[in-house]
């Protein structure tokens, strides 16, 4: 589905807030999923009851009183895990900054600002191209949905590849519990942004099967990271965790 409001436009927030501001409608059900091509985050101007433009698959492009950060970490009511998968690979892969949200092949990647602010996202895997231009960053949807935005921060190539690089991780991790009981996942037909790096052969690609592909240290690492906060004092927190360390260790076998 075209952003039908728009017909065949290339949306900006610039035109969304002025020439097609009465174009916007409010879906009041609305819940943060996988079909949310970009957030546009229209905070900083103070409009009544608009924080967030969601430029969506299925929906068009929607007003939202929740800001990006409010969504982003809303996740997790769809998804069920949130953000817990995407901190822990990007800890593994020394990802610090600009971290993206993963669930397999659905990915959200920050754009101008840190995760824990409001800032525009985008969908890698649901954009078939993206091109910049006077400090613009273009995209057109797989839909052949057009828009932009101001470019982003950083190597855009070096962030799309932080971004597969994670998502890649999360479905090998996946694909693993899955297959041990005889069972396939199978990536979708289309993946984007993402498809360009499937064969990347970097340090950090090639690195991905030996880390995730070990279900128990990758479930020690989970462990580990739940442990981690849990807000444990420091004073206790050696001993605590490994008290509670042992008791989930227990609890994977029948005794």
């Amino acid at each position: 589905m075209k952003f039908f409001q728009y017909d065949n436009l290339e949306v900006s927030k610039e035109y969304l807030l002025t020439t097609g501001y009465y174009l916007l409608w409010r879906n009041e059900d609305f819940e943060m999923d996988n079909q949310v091509i970009a957030l546009f985050d229209v905070s900083m101007f103070d409009l009544p009851d608009i924080k967030t433009l969601v430029l969506h698959l299925e929906y068009g492009v929607i007003i939202e009183s929740r800001t990006t950060k409010q969504l982003i970490n809303e996740l997790h009511k769809s998804n069920g895990f949130g953000c817990i998968f995407s901190k822990v690979l990007a800890g593994l892969f020394s990802i610090k900054r600009y971290v993206p949200f993963v669930h397999a092949y659905q990915t959200y990647m920050p754009i101008n600002g840190g995760t824990r602010q409001n800032t525009d996202w985008i969908s890698p895997n649901l954009i078939a191209c993206v091109w910049t231009s006077a400090g613009m960053l273009h995209i057109l949807d797989i839909n052949g949905n057009m828009a932009s935005l101001k470019s982003v921060r950083g190597n855009l190539e070096q962030r799309l590849h932080d971004v597969a690089l994670l998502s890649r991780a999360n479905f090998m991790f996946l694909e693993c519990i899955v297959n041990w009981g005889h069972c396939q996942l199978q990536p979708p037909s289309e993946l984007g942004l993402l498809k360009s790096f499937e064969n990347c052969n970097c340090e950090e690609h090639l690195e991905i099967e030996s880390v995730v592909k070990d279900l128990d240290k990758m479930v020690f690492i989970l462990k580990k990271a739940i442990l981690s906060n849990l807000g444990i004092d420091k004073i206790q927190r050696i001993e605590l965790f490994k008290f509670y360390g042992q008791n989930l260790s227990r609890f994977k076998k029948y005794y």
